[in-house]
This record gives structure tokens, sequence and C-alpha cells, in this order.
């Protein structure tokens, strides 16, 4: 559980996602601080979805985890950010 003042890091590189919940009735705030990368592999395995992106090019390209082209996953293409904040 953060409180107030804390900090948690998530390793980049790695296929796991990881996002940050609020669990309590009351609002709260976060500064999330990263790179942008020119290219990056974006994993949502709750998703079963995998983004590569290339900053050069117009679209990303999404793939299933075996590396099976798929649609844009709604509500998260051309996201600049690979992280969830519930």
């Amino acid at each position: 559980m953060l409180r107030p003042g804390d900090a948690a890091t998530f390793q980049a590189g790695g296929p796991v996602g990881h996002f940050l919940e609020n669990r309590s009735a009351k609002a709260t705030r976060c500064l999330v601080v990263g790179t942008r990368a020119a290219v990056a592999t974006i994993t949502y395995p709750d998703l079963d979805r995998v983004c590569h992106r290339d900053r050069s090019q117009p679209e990303d390209i999404w793939t299933n985890d075996a590396g099976e082209a798929r649609p844009p996953q709604r509500g998260i293409e051309n996201s600049s950010q690979s992280s969830k904040l519930v």
C-alpha cells in the first residue's frame, strides 16, 4: 500500500503489466514519470496484445502474444502511456 510521499517503480522492458489502483473512497493524485523511447514494445498481458511502436511511423503495429497480427486494441491505441491508472 502506497502512502503520501511513497514511490513505486516498475522495471521497463519486461512483458508484465503494471498499474496503480486506488482502493479507497478518497480521491488520489499521482505523478507518473517515464521515458518515451523512439521505438518500444508495450505488452498488455491481460488483453493478449502487444503494441510495437515506432514513433517515426504513423501507426502502431499490434499483435497477440504469439506474434499474430491483431487490430488495434480499443481504448489504448495510439496511447502514449503503457501504464494503466485506475
